[in-house]
């Protein structure tokens, strides 16, 4: 029989300037204010987390210009970190960044 110890099997070499920034995320970061959450871009943004479930938290920020607060919560759903998901944010016109992990 063949002994597999010691074997490393490598599917794919890149240089660290090619990564793509997705593979160090930490969460996923929306800013909506009042007025686009009255509009029904809040539901929009669920249909997407709904439809992409993943590892990653995503926090939400409400501003109110009138009242001058903004206010951070975190979904129940977690969202994969998929180009889908970028390019189906940024579509529908959803101010959002995805929160990096800090790498010395």
């Amino acid at each position: 029989g063949s002994d597999n110890r010691g074997k490393l099997n490598i599917r794919q070499i890149k240089m660290a300037s090619e990564i793509e920034p997705l593979k160090v995320i930490k969460s996923l970061d929306v800013k909506m204010n009042t007025a686009e959450i009255n509009q029904g871009k809040f539901n929009v943004v669920g249909d997407v987390l709904e439809q992409f479930p993943g590892d990653f938290p995503v926090w939400l920020y409400v501003s109110d210009r009138e009242e001058d607060i903004e206010v951070s919560m975190v979904s129940n759903h977690r969202v994969e970190a998929s180009m889908e998901v970028k390019e189906m944010l940024q579509e529908m016109g959803v101010n959002f960044k995805y929160q990096i992990e800090d790498r010395i």
